[in-house]
């Protein structure tokens, strides 16, 4: 159900005024979340809105931004460390080695 609801979403985002409201409501907040959910249907659904959310319309996305640059900068920030963390840990078959080494590289 949620990836019917995706697509209509990225149908009304066409739409700046829709892009707009979805920006500035607080439903922007949960994209991150969706995007780092364990359903990778979920998860690349809501990555491709988000990815449409904010490349349809740039006049649109550069005032938010600028609105909002505060938390963005510190979401954006959280969001990227998190995901190199995963990706580092799904790389590497030994969970445990791969923190040591985290562990390693920060006391160097």
């Amino acid at each position: 159900m949620a990836l019917h609801y995706g697509a209509m979403l990225r149908e009304c985002i066409r739409h700046q005024t829709v892009a707009r409201y979805v920006l500035e409501s607080e439903h922007m907040k949960k994209f991150f979340d969706y995007i780092q959910l364990p359903n990778f249907d979920i998860a690349a659904d809501a990555a491709a809105t988000f990815k449409e959310l904010l490349t349809r319309h740039k006049s649109t996305v550069a005032e938010f931004l600028s609105k909002n640059y505060d938390w963005t900068n510190a979401t954006m920030s959280d969001f990227v460390q998190n995901s190199q963390l995963l990706s580092g840990l799904k790389k590497d078959e030994d969970k445990a080695s791969f923190l040591a080494r985290e562990v390693f590289w920060k006391f160097l």
